[in-house]
């Protein structure tokens, strides 16, 4: 079997959990003696050349123009991926371009993991606060309205971005399979207009290089202070600023914040922390994939409190990977990932949230069994092998 896999992001050269979910599943894939072809549409870099699979990277000058990210795809590989069994697309932004090259020059099947909301939904905020159940073109373009009113890096007028939208949709509606990261993303574009019978929930993995950095760290954890946790980008999507305000009115004063990451939010972030007092924030900015495993295993509980639909957050695996008390928000997949290995609370509701921390504050039994129960689920799972089993049992069926 020869697969090529299309990407935004990948190693050596990662910036969040899509490279890393694209990386774990190509190295997978080899493992299993696949031959894997990667085009990276990222940055222009040397071709890396391995014995099952090159790897050539495309320059791409700004991802926000999706049509021309879109026609940049269509000309660089409309002929390079007839040679093909099957093409895999791990970039949301750019499933359109393959479900054009599907209804004209490709013969073989196209598949795509569902790892964002872009090719489905043009205004996520608005599907997480009316739970939309149908999305169609008056909606498209009363979203676009709304989403045009924002301040964003390139503004271009409503009736434009739900024209080019809903075409774009179309489009990637025309790809043969789904690889949905969770129930919840997997409605999300059911309720858009994608085809349900062709929409499979299969998980994201977890990265065995991380747990074996994990297991070796020679840090411990002490009850001197209650470190809580965040990890992720600072962007306003992730609800840092209501873990933030939470924070600040918990109770107990053995209780330290800590805020690794960064991100446009990060200015905005440390002044709202400067004006609370008697409370230890800190951030520790961007902490490397080889740091960031100590990190982990220094803190005692972690939170996710995201305010959009995040279709599998790879945080909360290596939280609880690191056998982490974890307390999320409702919004996305975070309830059905952790299940009974961890607390929900309703999104945006900071008294909630501060009330889920003090408890766990207090009660060193709840966090260490929460811990090893969330650690038991992820390794039994979310490995590697278990979820890139999965995608090739979808390779070949629709090689039959």
């Amino acid at each position: 079997m020869k697969i090529a896999l299309i990407t935004g992001e990948y190693w050596p050269y990662i910036r969040g959990g899509c490279g890393i979910s694209a990386t774990l599943l190509v190295r997978q894939l080899r493992k299993e003696g696949i031959l894997v072809d990667v085009y990276v549409f990222d940055k222009k870099h040397p071709p890396i050349l391995t014995d099952n699979g090159s790897t050539v990277y495309y320059d791409v000058k700004n991802d926000k123009l999706w049509p021309i990210a879109n026609l940049q795809v269509v000309k660089t590989l409309w002929k390079a991926l007839t040679e093909y069994d099957t093409v895999h697309v791990y970039s949301t932004i750019r499933m359109s371009a393959l479900g054009f090259l599907r209804k004209t020059v490709l013969k073989i099947p196209v598949v795509a993991t569902l790892n964002g909301e872009e090719a489905a939904c043009i205004n996520n905020q608005r599907f997480i606060k009316e739970n939309c159940k149908i999305c169609n073109t008056s909606r498209a373009f009363y979203c676009a309205s709304e989403r045009a009113k924002k301040v964003e890096e390139l503004y271009v007028p409503a009736p434009i971005l739900a024209t080019y939208f809903i075409i774009q949709r179309k489009l990637a509606q025309k790809l043969d399979r789904y690889f949905a990261l969770s129930s919840i993303i997997k409605n999300l574009y059911v309720y858009c207009g994608f085809p349900e019978d062709k929409v499979t929930v299969i998980p994201n993995m977890y990265d065995p290089v991380f747990l074996k950095r994990l297991d070796q760290a020679n840090v411990e954890r002490t009850d001197e202070k209650i470190v809580i946790l965040y990890a992720g980008r600072l962007v306003k999507e992730k609800g840092i600023e209501d873990l933030i305000k939470a924070f600040s009115i918990v109770k107990s004063n053995k209780t330290e914040l800590w805020i690794a990451g960064s991100g446009t939010e990060e200015k905005k972030l440390k002044e709202i922390a400067r004006g609370i007092k008697n409370k230890v924030i800190k951030f520790l900015g961007f902490v490397s994939l080889n740091d960031i495993p100590n990190i982990y295993k220094m803190a005692h509980i972690f939170v996710h409190p995201a305010k959009w639909p995040e279709p599998f957050s790879r945080n909360i695996l290596e939280a609880m990977l690191a056998e982490l008390a974890i307390v999320a928000s409702d919004s996305g997949a975070s309830s059905e990932v952790l299940g009974d290995a961890g607390i929900i609370y309703k999104t945006g509701s900071i008294h909630e949230l501060a009330k889920k921390l003090e408890m766990l504050i207090n009660d060193e039994k709840m966090r260490n069994e929460l811990g090893k129960k969330a650690r038991k689920k992820a390794l039994k799972n979310f490995s590697s092998a278990t979820v890139t089993q999965q995608i090739i049992n979808e390779y070949r069926n629709l090689c039959l």
